[in-house]
């Protein structure tokens, strides 16, 4: 008697297709196929999906279990697949070669892997339950530094003997940034509101995508401003000479010689521009995207395609200009750029940008949303100190991130090692 998912089958109904007992089956079609592989325990029916081999006298059909599972047999398994689906024909599946050794050595082969699973596996449970404790350890360090972002919590955040994420702990340094949370105030500083003011004199404060002109006053943000500090809707803080604005639209065929170099959202990356891969446009065409061609000081942030990239303008692009998925945010100079790009990069300003992405096919942020956000503004000393101290956090946690890389690349030697340590011993 056989088993059809737990159901019993009459012996000889040849409706169904039989495995005995220690057939390796193998998924033959779809997503999982040459991927999801097994070993009957007993006699059992199994679906059109799968291969089932039964090995013949004098092959250990464990040893034909890892074979199955090897990289080597995988890509040949692969490069025989054909149809939408993904599959491999049973005539193709045949033709594929598999080293056969002595029997007693397959044996040995099997008792090897086996030995080496069960370490791999007790390895796999003793590094989660590692990770489980580093990221609780992680998650209170963080929150100790919230706290009380004093140096001493600091040594504490970069502790060798547990890893935060570097991507956590740049969150958390830009949050404490936009909070007032880590550097000190001092109250002789000139406050943001006088900032504001002398911005706003002699003209009219920008209209918003709202109609409003001024920061309404029942506005919150998700934290308290410290002393000193006030808010304005990012509109409002912009050179009186130019708004926010994206680039050019199509850029049409690259030049062959002279043109205008374009920053595009490949160009624009976390905190930083990178120029690999940029392009050109036309003069002619750059100038008729004016209001978009960079004088540096600007700051500059994708608003399609990869979202998230943000960047202060360096003098020596000036003369450079943008692309469609580009804004550009030509800050006042009572303002400090980076200030609103540590803003901007913060994960208050990110979250934002999730909650209001326009466009059903193709996501976007929408200029009038930008215009409108929210901006702590600080002393300008203050600005100052804060895009110091983040400059020399964020380049810690670059040197932590490299550390973890090299870490982990040694690691992954001396795993390679041992693998092979123990796969030479009798």
């Amino acid at each position: 008697m056989v088993y059809d998912n737990g159901l019993k089958v009459p012996p000889g109904d040849t409706r169904f297709k039989v495995a005995t007992a220690n057939a390796v089956l193998i998924c033959a079609e779809g997503g999982s196929a040459g991927r999801k592989i097994g070993v009957t325990d007993r006699d059992i029916c199994f679906g059109n999906k799968l291969f089932a081999n039964e090995v013949c006298e004098g092959i250990h059909h464990r040893y034909i279990f890892y074979v199955y599972q090897a990289p080597t047999f995988f890509k040949g398994f692969a490069a025989r697949m054909t149809g939408i689906i993904g599959g491999i024909a049973r005539s193709a599946f045949l033709s594929l070669p598999i080293p056969i050794p002595p029997l007693a050595e397959q044996k040995r082969i099997v008792a090897k892997v086996d030995e080496l699973m069960a370490l791999c596996d007790r390895l796999e449970a003793e590094q989660e339950e590692r990770e489980t404790r580093y990221t609780a350890l992680a998650r209170a360090s963080l929150a100790r530094f919230a706290d009380a972002p004093t140096p001493a919590n600091l040594d504490f955040l970069f502790h060798s003997s547990f890893s935060i994420q570097p991507s956590d702990l740049r969150k958390s340094i830009l949050t404490l940034a936009v909070q007032g949370k880590l550097v000190t105030q001092n109250p002789g500083d000139e406050p943001g509101e006088t900032i504001l003011q002398r911005i706003h004199s002699g003209a009219p404060p920008k209209k918003t995508g709202n109609g409003s002109s001024e920061c309404n006053e029942q506005a919150k943000l998700p934290f308290d401003l410290p002393s000193g500090w006030s808010l304005s809707q990012l509109g409002s803080i912009l050179l009186p000479t130019r708004g926010i604005s994206y680039g050019v639209i199509k850029l049409g065929a690259e030049p062959q010689q002279d043109g205008v170099f374009i920053l595009r959202c490949s160009n624009v990356r976390f905190r930083r521009i990178d120029l690999n891969g940029i392009r050109k446009v036309t003069e002619q065409l750059s100038s008729e995207y004016g209001r978009t061609i960079l004088e540096g000081g600007e700051v500059l942030i994708n608003v399609r395609g990869t979202l998230g990239g943000c960047a202060v303008v360096p003098p020596d692009l000036k003369g450079y200009n943008i692309a469609r998925e580009v804004a550009v945010i030509p800050v006042h100079t009572e303002i400090d750029p980076a200030f609103i790009l540590t803003v901007i990069a913060s994960p208050y300003f990110q979250g934002r940008v999730e909650e209001n992405l326009r466009g059903i096919a193709y996501e976007g942020l929408n200029l009038g949303l930008l215009r409108d956000f929210l901006v702590p503004i600080p002393p300008f000393a203050e600005q100052k100190r804060i895009v110091a101290k983040v400059d020399q956090l964020m380049a810690l946690v670059d040197q932590l991130e490299a550390q973890l890389a090299t870490s982990r690349a040694t690691a992954a030697n001396l795993l390679e090692a041992l693998v092979a340590e123990l796969t030479t011993q009798a």
